[in-house]
């Protein structure tokens, strides 16, 4: 098994990274969190291994996801639209991470975006995936005993 991939985004260039990589991955609405008090968003999500197709492509390596824990710091409001929480077991498609001046807007397939405004600070944007175990079927992640569930998670 490969070694985690660790990434974290400072600015709006790394952050074009970072969407990159999790570009059409699957997030469940029930695995999205926000925690008011420590300002923190984060999701878990069964993204595209690119970085193995890139290195195995050759070997005609079959594409693969990998489960994956992603959180945002520093947000100060969250906001939605096109997206309905109360169906926690849907499945929204990462389509882009997008950032503006003061917030970074998460955009998903069928029209759904969620927007994480950073207030007064800019936020600090961290991806971090288990690399090497597939998703799907009865696996888990290991990316939520990476970041634990909050237990203040909030509405937003």
């Amino acid at each position: 098994m490969s070694a985690p991939l660790k990434l974290v985004a400072a600015d709006g260039e790394d952050l074009e990274i970072v969407s990159s990589v999790l570009q059409d991955a699957a997030v469940p609405v029930g695995e999205m969190s926000y925690v008011a008090e420590e300002r923190l968003f984060a999701f878990v999500c069964s993204r595209f291994a690119w970085e193995g197709a890139a290195r195995d492509g050759a070997r005609g390596r079959v594409y693969e996801r990998v489960n994956c824990a992603v959180r945002f710091a520093g947000v100060a409001k969250v906001t939605q639209q096109g997206i309905d929480r109360s169906r926690r077991e849907a499945v929204l498609s990462l389509l882009a991470i997008r950032a503006g001046p003061g917030y970074i807007g998460l955009v998903f397939s069928g029209g759904g975006e969620i927007r994480l405004e950073a207030g007064k600070s800019p936020a600090a944007w961290t991806t971090s995936t288990t690399a090497g175990r597939r998703a799907g079927g009865r696996t888990t992640s290991g990316a939520d005993r990476a970041w634990p569930r909050p237990k203040r998670a909030t509405g937003w």
